[in-house]
């Protein structure tokens, strides 16, 4: 996460799109303020329009916003990323796994007898493919 965090872009390019897209994210909130006829309009809407000017004409005065805000996003995106492996381990395979546990299902045949005579070698029943399936394969 720190080597994310240290190898965050400052090019100009980078700081004009993002003063332009937040921006323009908020002119669209302003617009919907507009619409219910809120009174929090003039502050979004001067917000967005310094962003708008400032990502166009003066990108490097938004890099320190720039920074920041890249960095508390990967914070998140690291976080968000271990929630939900957890959330997905959590509710999807421990139940299957305590289901298979109660059926008595085992997907692995781990009982290997050392000294045995028995081999494990699986037959195949059916015929091998011809040199044609191997040539074209889809």
């Amino acid at each position: 996460m720190l080597i994310e965090i240290r190898n965050i872009s400052h090019s100009k390019i980078d700081i004009r799109n993002f003063g332009l897209v937040i921006g323009s994210v908020l002119l669209i909130i302003s617009g919907f303020l507009f619409w219910k006829d809120n009174p929090a309009l003039i502050y979004t809407l001067t917000i967005s329009l310094i962003f708008v000017i400032a990502g166009t004409l003066f990108p490097i005065m938004l890099k320190p916003i720039y920074i920041v805000w890249m960095t508390i996003s990967i914070i998140i995106g690291w976080f968000m990323t271990r929630l939900i492996l957890i959330i997905v381990y959590l509710f999807i395979l421990t139940p299957i796994g305590l289901l298979m546990r109660t059926s008595g299902k085992k997907f692995l045949d781990l009982s290997i007898e050392r000294h045995s005579e028995i081999s494990y070698w699986i037959n195949k029943d059916s015929p091998s493919p011809s040199i044609t399936e191997y040539e074209k394969q889809y």
